[in-house]
Protein backbone atom coordinates (compact mmCIF):
# COMPACT_ATOMS: atom_id res chain seq x y z
CA UNK A 1 0.00 0.00 0.00
CA UNK A 2 1.38 3.51 -0.75
CA UNK A 3 2.52 5.48 1.97
CA UNK A 4 0.01 8.85 2.49
CA UNK A 5 2.07 11.81 1.74
CA UNK A 6 3.39 14.07 4.46
CA UNK A 7 1.49 17.33 4.32
CA UNK A 8 1.61 20.52 5.88
CA UNK A 9 -1.38 19.99 7.78
CA UNK A 10 -0.53 16.10 8.89
CA UNK A 11 2.91 17.96 10.36
CA UNK A 12 1.05 20.56 12.05
CA UNK A 13 -0.02 18.56 15.39
CA UNK A 14 3.18 17.09 16.11
CA UNK A 15 4.48 21.11 15.95
CA UNK A 16 1.49 21.99 17.95
CA UNK A 17 1.91 19.63 20.75
CA UNK A 18 5.53 21.28 20.98
CA UNK A 19 3.38 24.19 22.57
CA UNK A 20 4.77 27.00 21.37
CA UNK A 21 3.23 29.35 23.73
CA UNK A 22 5.40 28.53 26.56
CA UNK A 23 8.82 29.10 24.83
CA UNK A 24 8.41 33.20 25.53
CA UNK A 25 8.31 31.68 29.14
CA UNK A 26 10.93 29.32 29.31
CA UNK A 27 13.21 31.06 27.14
CA UNK A 28 13.26 34.21 29.58
CA UNK A 29 13.92 31.80 32.05
CA UNK A 30 17.16 30.38 30.06
CA UNK A 31 17.87 34.33 29.13
CA UNK A 32 17.53 35.07 33.11
CA UNK A 33 20.86 32.89 33.87
CA UNK A 34 22.66 34.12 30.77
CA UNK A 35 22.11 37.23 32.15
CA UNK A 36 23.09 36.68 35.72
CA UNK A 37 26.29 35.07 34.62
CA UNK A 38 27.61 37.63 32.37
CA UNK A 39 25.19 40.70 32.54
CA UNK A 40 24.81 42.93 29.22
CA UNK A 41 28.31 41.94 28.00
CA UNK A 42 26.71 39.06 26.46
CA UNK A 43 25.26 41.41 23.94
CA UNK A 44 28.68 42.76 23.05
CA UNK A 45 30.72 39.48 22.37
CA UNK A 46 29.47 37.62 19.18
CA UNK A 47 30.65 34.45 20.88
CA UNK A 48 28.96 34.52 24.11
CA UNK A 49 25.95 36.02 22.45
CA UNK A 50 26.45 32.69 20.05
CA UNK A 51 26.23 30.48 22.78
CA UNK A 52 23.83 32.10 24.83
CA UNK A 53 21.05 32.10 21.66
CA UNK A 54 21.95 28.22 21.11
CA UNK A 55 21.29 27.37 24.53
CA UNK A 56 17.70 29.30 25.17
CA UNK A 57 16.93 27.20 21.68
CA UNK A 58 18.13 23.72 22.78
CA UNK A 59 16.75 24.32 26.26
CA UNK A 60 13.06 26.08 24.90
CA UNK A 61 12.60 24.17 21.61
CA UNK A 62 14.28 20.50 21.79
CA UNK A 63 14.13 19.94 25.93
CA UNK A 64 10.71 21.81 26.88
CA UNK A 65 9.05 21.46 23.81
CA UNK A 66 10.32 17.85 23.12
CA UNK A 67 8.65 17.35 26.82
CA UNK A 68 5.53 18.95 26.55
CA UNK A 69 4.75 16.68 23.23
CA UNK A 70 5.63 13.27 25.19
CA UNK A 71 3.85 13.83 27.96
CA UNK A 72 1.07 14.90 25.39
CA UNK A 73 1.52 11.41 24.10
CA UNK A 74 1.01 9.87 27.28
CA UNK A 75 -1.31 11.52 28.69
CA UNK A 76 -4.10 12.13 25.81
CA UNK A 77 -5.69 15.16 27.28
CA UNK A 78 -8.68 16.36 25.78
CA UNK A 79 -9.48 19.13 27.52
CA UNK A 80 -7.31 22.16 27.91
CA UNK A 81 -3.90 22.03 29.10
CA UNK A 82 -1.25 23.99 30.13
CA UNK A 83 -0.17 26.51 27.53
CA UNK A 84 -2.57 24.45 24.49
CA UNK A 85 -6.19 25.18 24.34
CA UNK A 86 -8.31 22.89 23.27
CA UNK A 87 -5.46 20.23 21.58
CA UNK A 88 -5.57 18.55 18.54
CA UNK A 89 -5.91 14.94 18.73
CA UNK A 90 -2.98 13.33 19.69
CA UNK A 91 -1.37 12.50 16.03
CA UNK A 92 0.66 8.84 15.80
CA UNK A 93 3.98 8.47 17.39
CA UNK A 94 3.81 11.62 19.21
CA UNK A 95 5.57 10.07 22.23
CA UNK A 96 8.77 9.15 19.78
CA UNK A 97 8.65 12.20 17.67
CA UNK A 98 8.75 14.42 21.27
CA UNK A 99 11.75 12.15 22.96
CA UNK A 100 13.37 12.46 19.30
CA UNK A 101 13.44 16.16 19.71
CA UNK A 102 14.82 15.95 22.94
CA UNK A 103 17.52 14.07 21.92
CA UNK A 104 18.26 15.89 18.93
CA UNK A 105 18.89 19.13 21.65
CA UNK A 106 21.13 16.46 23.71
CA UNK A 107 23.62 16.60 20.38
CA UNK A 108 23.29 20.09 20.07
CA UNK A 109 24.26 20.60 24.01
CA UNK A 110 27.97 18.95 22.21
CA UNK A 111 28.49 22.40 21.35
CA UNK A 112 28.14 24.04 25.08
CA UNK A 113 30.90 22.16 27.26
CA UNK A 114 30.26 18.86 29.58
CA UNK A 115 28.50 21.00 32.73
CA UNK A 116 25.51 22.19 30.29
CA UNK A 117 25.39 18.55 28.53
CA UNK A 118 25.42 16.68 31.60
CA UNK A 119 22.22 18.90 33.23
CA UNK A 120 20.34 19.06 29.78
CA UNK A 121 20.41 14.96 29.42
CA UNK A 122 19.52 14.62 33.42
CA UNK A 123 16.22 16.90 32.44
CA UNK A 124 15.57 14.38 29.71
CA UNK A 125 15.64 11.45 31.79
CA UNK A 126 13.46 13.03 34.41
CA UNK A 127 11.11 13.65 31.31
CA UNK A 128 10.60 10.37 30.73
CA UNK A 129 10.38 9.11 34.99
CA UNK A 130 7.39 11.84 34.88
CA UNK A 131 5.35 11.48 32.12
CA UNK A 132 5.91 7.65 31.02
CA UNK A 133 4.78 4.25 32.65
CA UNK A 134 6.20 2.56 35.04
CA UNK A 135 7.25 5.18 37.15
CA UNK A 136 5.16 8.19 35.52
CA UNK A 137 5.85 10.44 38.51
CA UNK A 138 3.37 12.89 37.63
CA UNK A 139 0.87 11.35 38.95
CA UNK A 140 2.78 11.00 42.55
CA UNK A 141 1.93 13.71 44.93
CA UNK A 142 5.01 14.97 46.17
CA UNK A 143 7.19 13.49 43.12
CA UNK A 144 5.29 15.69 40.71
CA UNK A 145 6.55 18.40 42.06
CA UNK A 146 9.76 17.40 43.20
CA UNK A 147 10.55 17.02 39.49
CA UNK A 148 9.49 20.59 38.31
CA UNK A 149 11.42 22.04 41.06
CA UNK A 150 14.40 20.59 39.83
CA UNK A 151 13.70 20.71 35.93
CA UNK A 152 11.59 24.02 35.24
CA UNK A 153 12.83 25.43 38.33
CA UNK A 154 16.44 25.74 39.02
CA UNK A 155 18.12 23.86 35.89
CA UNK A 156 16.29 26.19 33.23
CA UNK A 157 17.49 28.81 34.73
CA UNK A 158 21.10 26.97 35.60
CA UNK A 159 21.23 26.19 31.78
CA UNK A 160 21.57 30.03 30.55
CA UNK A 161 24.33 30.07 32.77
CA UNK A 162 25.95 27.35 32.07
CA UNK A 163 25.63 27.64 27.94
CA UNK A 164 28.12 31.33 28.73
CA UNK A 165 30.27 30.56 32.11
CA UNK A 166 31.99 28.27 34.52
CA UNK A 167 29.33 26.86 37.02
CA UNK A 168 28.68 28.69 40.10
CA UNK A 169 30.20 29.39 43.13
CA UNK A 170 29.21 29.42 47.07
CA UNK A 171 26.40 30.85 48.15
CA UNK A 172 25.51 31.62 44.09
CA UNK A 173 24.38 28.13 44.30
CA UNK A 174 20.78 29.22 46.70
CA UNK A 175 19.91 31.59 43.84
CA UNK A 176 19.01 28.33 41.86
CA UNK A 177 17.63 26.94 44.78
CA UNK A 178 15.13 30.20 44.90
CA UNK A 179 14.06 29.26 41.44
CA UNK A 180 13.12 25.89 42.61
CA UNK A 181 11.20 26.94 45.35
CA UNK A 182 9.36 29.29 43.26
CA UNK A 183 8.48 26.76 40.65
CA UNK A 184 7.11 24.56 43.68
CA UNK A 185 4.74 27.57 44.58
CA UNK A 186 3.51 27.48 40.98
CA UNK A 187 3.11 23.99 40.29
CA UNK A 188 0.03 23.67 42.32
CA UNK A 189 -1.29 26.36 40.20
CA UNK A 190 -1.02 24.49 37.48
CA UNK A 191 -3.58 21.67 39.00
CA UNK A 192 -6.27 23.79 40.30
CA UNK A 193 -8.07 23.72 36.83
CA UNK A 194 -7.29 20.45 35.86
CA UNK A 195 -8.80 18.67 38.95
CA UNK A 196 -11.77 17.09 37.65
CA UNK A 197 -9.58 16.05 34.42
CA UNK A 198 -6.77 14.39 36.87
CA UNK A 199 -9.71 12.54 38.85
CA UNK A 200 -11.19 11.26 35.84
CA UNK A 201 -7.82 9.82 35.18
CA UNK A 202 -7.10 8.40 39.33
CA UNK A 203 -4.39 10.57 38.89
CA UNK A 204 -2.91 11.65 42.78
CA UNK A 205 -1.53 15.33 41.98
CA UNK A 206 -0.02 17.20 44.92
CA UNK A 207 -3.35 19.04 44.72
CA UNK A 208 -5.54 15.91 45.16
CA UNK A 209 -3.54 14.61 47.61
CA UNK A 210 -3.15 17.96 49.52
CA UNK A 211 -6.69 19.65 48.86
CA UNK A 212 -7.17 23.32 48.04
CA UNK A 213 -6.89 24.37 51.93
CA UNK A 214 -3.43 22.79 52.48
CA UNK A 215 -2.25 23.27 48.86
CA UNK A 216 -2.47 27.47 49.35
CA UNK A 217 -0.54 26.87 52.24
CA UNK A 218 2.13 24.78 50.27
CA UNK A 219 2.48 27.82 47.99
CA UNK A 220 3.29 30.28 50.71
CA UNK A 221 5.56 28.29 52.41
CA UNK A 222 7.69 27.61 48.79
CA UNK A 223 7.48 31.26 48.49
CA UNK A 224 8.63 31.49 51.94
CA UNK A 225 11.72 29.00 51.44
CA UNK A 226 12.05 30.85 47.83
CA UNK A 227 12.42 34.28 49.43
CA UNK A 228 14.73 32.89 52.30
CA UNK A 229 16.90 31.24 49.44
CA UNK A 230 18.01 34.78 47.28
CA UNK A 231 18.52 36.34 50.73
CA UNK A 232 21.32 33.67 51.26
CA UNK A 233 22.34 34.35 47.77
CA UNK A 234 22.48 38.32 48.64
CA UNK A 235 24.04 37.68 52.01
CA UNK A 236 26.57 35.56 51.14
CA UNK A 237 27.97 37.95 47.76
CA UNK A 238 27.43 40.64 50.56
CA UNK A 239 29.85 38.47 53.25
CA UNK A 240 32.39 37.86 50.29
CA UNK A 241 32.40 41.62 48.72
CA UNK A 242 32.05 39.28 44.96
CA UNK A 243 29.51 41.26 43.32
CA UNK A 244 27.41 42.49 46.13
CA UNK A 245 23.63 43.86 45.51
CA UNK A 246 23.59 47.24 44.79
CA UNK A 247 20.87 49.25 47.01
CA UNK A 248 18.55 48.73 43.37
CA UNK A 249 19.19 45.30 43.45
CA UNK A 250 17.92 44.58 46.83
CA UNK A 251 14.79 46.62 46.45
CA UNK A 252 14.01 44.32 43.41
CA UNK A 253 14.21 41.53 45.38
CA UNK A 254 11.79 42.56 47.79
CA UNK A 255 9.36 44.23 45.32
CA UNK A 256 9.16 40.67 43.65
CA UNK A 257 9.01 38.79 46.45
CA UNK A 258 5.85 41.06 48.15
CA UNK A 259 4.40 40.83 44.19
CA UNK A 260 4.23 37.24 45.19
CA UNK A 261 3.15 36.74 48.48
CA UNK A 262 -0.05 39.60 47.70
CA UNK A 263 -1.16 37.73 44.51
CA UNK A 264 -0.87 33.87 46.27
CA UNK A 265 -2.90 35.46 48.99
CA UNK A 266 -5.41 37.09 47.25
CA UNK A 267 -6.11 33.85 45.31
CA UNK A 268 -6.90 32.05 48.75
CA UNK A 269 -8.88 35.08 49.55
CA UNK A 270 -11.11 34.37 46.39
CA UNK A 271 -10.28 30.66 45.53
CA UNK A 272 -13.80 29.62 45.42
CA UNK A 273 -14.52 32.06 42.61
CA UNK A 274 -11.12 32.82 41.14
CA UNK A 275 -10.31 31.86 38.00
CA UNK A 276 -8.08 29.03 37.99
CA UNK A 277 -6.39 28.79 34.32
CA UNK A 278 -6.46 32.58 34.03
CA UNK A 279 -4.59 32.87 37.11
CA UNK A 280 -1.85 30.37 35.92
CA UNK A 281 -0.75 32.80 33.29
CA UNK A 282 -0.96 35.23 35.64
CA UNK A 283 1.74 33.61 37.16
CA UNK A 284 3.76 32.98 34.24
CA UNK A 285 3.67 37.20 33.57
CA UNK A 286 4.75 37.23 37.08
CA UNK A 287 7.70 34.73 37.26
CA UNK A 288 8.81 36.74 33.96
CA UNK A 289 8.79 39.92 36.90
CA UNK A 290 10.97 38.08 39.05
CA UNK A 291 13.45 36.93 36.47
CA UNK A 292 13.53 40.39 35.72
CA UNK A 293 14.26 41.89 39.00
CA UNK A 294 16.50 38.99 39.92
CA UNK A 295 18.59 39.63 36.93
CA UNK A 296 19.07 42.96 38.01
CA UNK A 297 19.85 41.80 41.44
CA UNK A 298 22.08 39.36 40.45
CA UNK A 299 23.92 40.20 37.21
CA UNK A 300 27.71 39.36 36.95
Amino acid sequence: MKEPAVTSLSVLPYLIHLRPRSWPTVGGHVLAGVLMAKGLAVFSDLGLLGKALLGCALWTVCLNGGTLAFNSAMDRDEGDIGFLNNPPPVPPRLGLFGFGVMLAGGLGSLALGFPYLSIYLFSVFMSWLYSAPPARLKARGGWDVAINMVGYGALTALAGWLAVADPPRGADWMIFAGFAFLFAAVYPMTQFYQKQEDLRKAARTLVLVLGDTRSMLFIHLSLACATASWLIAALGRQIALVNPLSPLGWSCLAFQAVLWFLFAAHWWITFPRYPHQKGLYRAMALWAVSNIALVISFSG
